[in-house]
């Protein structure tokens, strides 16, 4: 009969079945407890990762409008018609639901420089937050670009005034919207 005293054998069988479910039901909770501390846990870090970027407000504000500034040079720089590998930076920078979308928008820039072998060289005037939070940020962004033959004569400069929508992921800014402002 094993382990367990005769006079456990000798209770009633509801009483026996009482205490099987009883320490069956301790056990599955032991381990949704240990689930949901682990998950807990997890979320605490990433709760404690997001206070930390809040807390490094300066540093937070300078990587976005580093970022946007380098979306606005990639986004405005363009040879030939064709995308740049400025632009495949930008594109690798981007949220993944992004990338298609702000191909789009390069290639109609392009297209708007004019027919042939358009050059357009981009850079930031000014940049500014417009909005900041732990997870997404907007900046505003004066930039130019000088648009020509790449030849030097007769370019063009034309003034841009941009939004860029950026979003936390990983440990880094990513762009998700990239408009003109008219």
């Amino acid at each position: 009969m094993g382990a367990f005293p005769r006079s456990w054998w000798r209770a009633p069988a509801a009483l026996r079945a009482g205490f099987a479910i009883a320490a069956a039901g301790l056990a599955v909770g032991g381990i949704l407890l240990s689930l949901s501390i682990g998950h807990y846990d997890d979320a605490i870090d990433q709760h404690r990762r997001a206070a930390q970027r809040v807390e490094q407000p300066d540093e937070l504000r300078a990587d976005a409008i580093d970022a946007a500034d380098r979306a606005a040079v990639a986004f405005l720089t363009v040879s030939g018609g064709t995308s740049s590998p400025h632009l495949e930076a930008l594109l690798s920078e981007s949220t993944p639901g992004s990338r298609n979308r702000l191909r789009r928008q390069a290639a109609s820039f392009a297209q708007a420089l004019g027919p042939g072998k358009a050059v357009s060289a981009g850079s930031v005037s000014a940049a500014g937050l417009v909005s900041l939070s732990p997870n997404e940020a907007v900046v505003a962004v004066a930039a130019k670009a000088t648009v020509g033959t790449g030849r030097g004569s007769g370019d063009e400069r034309r003034d841009y005034r941009l939004t860029v929508s950026l979003r936390w992921s990983g440990n880094q800014w990513r762009v998700f919207d990239l408009a003109f402002v008219v």
